[in-house]
């Protein structure tokens, strides 16, 4: 029997938010291994797993596969479509993603070599014959010829060899037999200069990972290829990302494996969930390039008053969706985040004061706060990420910090900033805004600082940086410009790249300047922005800079002012609400003088989707009504102004 509750988000906390895209998402696969079977072709609760010999054994919610006795390599292939002709083709904006719950047994010792290897493949358009396995003890270098996909390389031992532990190829060699036992049939897409996170520093036998990996076609030839490993009891996380940009096939029906050894990857591997995701959505910027930023989305719900227990939460291992509740003073000190959450307020009065430290993580949702630290508490800034990356920041207003308000640094990388607010009540001589890239000596920085502004607002007594950015690719899009007194507003410095497309300039100096302190000065394209009343400006903005990786639809900007004065920033108050709960039935009520509101729906209450509720809206003398059954899944509530 299904849950007998819903949850409603009031006005009051969440009515300004605007308008969220609906989701296509499909489950193509999400194996548990309910029944104990593991050849059954039952999509998309069941996928038949086959193995280059027949020891794997499925149990009640795992499949066990274990390293043959002789120590030789095993190759394990699945497939997430239906028939042997139908693969999933990627169009522009659509992407695939794998997960993989699983434990590992009898992790190796520190090695050399790329012992893990595993990836998305092609297997209908093939030349193979028959073009699918149907049945154990197939050779573990077979079923290549003609498969076309992308694969990680993993280092897997309890310690990594070196700083770069995984690697992300293209199959080229095509005529090869061996799917994944010939590199020379792989070629790397880019070379990374450093892949492991401080905190993720080998496997450990026994403990719960999520392996996750994402391909993402954000253009005609392009294809954006991105792997996760999360360690789920502590949190630990490393990600990466590269990019094919002369990606010719973009079809995909199966999903291969293949350990090298014991001496290069664990011995045995109890999978706990296979889910394949095929999504063809608007990704909200830089934060969902590579796999969808989700926070504490799965996790505990739990409210939070006081700073001991935000901490707590904030730094438990796994998922946690934390809400915040009226004001909490952070102290003196950093106040540290743990990856995989969510932090939002409710009410229209959350307030953290001080400093939010977004530090070596990943996985990070942020809306609907305020934040303030006059007082120079920890770095002085409102929010500060280092070395962390996919983090989504929305809703929220920056006031009165006395450091940055929002500053990203030291190779942070894949953050969105959107519809939030900064502002200042009185002149410190240090209102500087946002600052991407700290010095110019932070070299760990290039290549990375890949960040997002949308329909963001810096108003009153902002004087810089808005942002200033050293090294980094910054998209700024649609964005609302009107602080009067003013330096300058965007500043592209060292070998950074800066995209100002569509943003509303009004009221200030120098939209956009170029700044060298040393080394090679920055580069800035703009395009269709709206000037009123500016002076100072110079540079011509017209750059050659990089291409945009995520499908997008810049609003037009004859509205930008009065949607985000209206839309930008921690929730506004909206029209009364009262709820009423029946045998049967909930009845939302909210007055009719407060025209234009719409209902949605989603699972979790900081959701990046939320989809309209179909219910009728009903006028009773005078209020607006919706009547909302309560035998069914949990359910959130809001109402918007689109």
């Amino acid at each position: 029997m299904r849950t007998r509750f819903l949850r409603f988000l009031s006005a009051w906390g969440l009515s300004a938010l605007g308008f969220v895209a609906g989701v296509r998402a499909d489950v193509l696969l999400d194996d548990t291994w309910a029944d104990g079977t593991r050849t059954n072709q039952n999509l998309p609760v069941e996928s038949a797993w086959w193995f280059s010999y027949s020891a794997a054994t499925a149990h009640t919610n795992s499949l066990f596969v274990p390293m043959r006795s002789d120590n030789t390599a095993l190759l394990g292939i699945t497939y997430f479509t239906d028939g042997t002709t139908n693969p999933i083709t990627l169009a522009v904006g659509e992407s695939l993603t794998v997960s993989l719950r699983l434990a590992l047994s009898n992790v190796p010792v520190q090695n050399a070599l790329l012992g893990w290897r595993a990836g998305f493949f092609d297997f209908a358009d093939s030349s193979l014959s028959p073009k699918r396995v149907s049945a154990d003890g197939f050779s573990n270098s077979s079923q290549g010829s003609g498969v076309q996909g992308y694969a990680l390389f993993l280092n897997m031992g309890t310690n990594f060899n070196d700083q770069v532990p995984m690697h992300l190829l293209k199959r080229t060699g095509l005529s090869n037999s061996s799917l994944l036992g010939a590199s020379a049939a792989w070629t790397e897409l880019g070379v990374p200069l450093f892949v492991q996170t401080a905190d993720f520093p080998g496997f450990t036998d026994g403990e719960e990972y999520l392996w996750q990996m994402t391909l993402e076609r954000t253009n005609a030839t392009t294809i954006v290829v991105s792997t996760l490993w999360s360690n789920t009891i502590s949190g630990e996380t490393m990600s990466y990302s590269q990019t094919d940009g002369s990606a010719t096939n973009f079809s995909f029906d199966g999903l291969a494996l293949r350990p090298l050894n014991t001496n290069t990857a664990a011995a045995g591997y109890t999978l706990l969930e296979a889910r394949i995701d095929y999504a063809a959505i608007p990704r909200d910027g830089f934060a969902n390039v590579g796999y969808t930023t989700t926070g504490g989305k799965g996790g505990p719900v739990v409210t939070v008053t006081d700073a001991s227990s935000l901490s707590n939460y904030l730094n438990q291992p796994g998922r946690y969706i934390v809400q915040v509740k009226g004001t909490i003073n952070l102290g003196v000190d950093d106040f540290p985040v743990g990856a995989n959450k969510t932090i939002v307020g409710l009410g229209t009065d959350a307030t953290l004061v001080g400093d939010l430290y977004i530090v070596n993580d990943s996985n990070v949702i942020v809306r609907n706060l305020y934040f303030t630290n006059p007082s120079n508490l920890g770095e002085g800034d409102g929010i500060t990420i280092r070395n962390s990356d996919h983090v989504l920041v929305d809703h929220c207003t920056f006031t009165d910090c006395a450091d940055g308000e929002f500053d990203m640094t030291v190779a942070s990388d894949y953050i969105t900033v959107s519809w939030c607010k900064f502002n200042y009540t009185f002149d410190s001589g240090h209102n500087f805004v946002n600052l991407l890239g700290a010095d110019d000596a932070d070299i760990v920085d290039t290549g990375r600082l890949h960040v997002t502004f949308h329909h963001n607002w810096w108003s009153t007594l902002c004087h810089e940086r808005m942002p200033r950015v050293r090294y980094g690719r910054v998209h700024s899009y649609n964005n609302y410009f009107n602080a009067p007194g003013n330096n300058y507003c965007v500043r592209a410095a060292l070998e950074s790249q800066t995209f100002l497309e569509q943003n509303w300039f009004e009221n200030v100096k120098t939209p956009w300047e170029k700044f060298i302190t040393t080394g090679t000065t920055g580069l800035v394209n703009a395009v269709s922005n709206v000037f009123v009343n500016v002076t100072g400006q110079s540079d011509p903005g017209t750059d050659t800079v990089f291409t945009v990786p995520y499908l997008y639809t810049p609003d037009d900007t004859s509205g930008l002012p009065f949607a985000i004065t209206n839309n930008a920033g921690a929730a506004r108050p909206g029209p009364p609400l009262s709820m009423a709960l029946t045998a049967t039935n909930v009845v939302f009520s909210w007055t009719t003088n407060v025209p234009g509101f719409l209902v949605q729906y989603s699972d979790y209450p900081a959701a990046a989707n939320w989809l309209n509720d179909s219910t009728p809206v009903e006028v009773v003398g005078d209020q607006n009504t919706i009547t909302e059954p309560t035998d069914q899944a949990a359910r959130f509530f809001r109402l918007i102004k689109p």
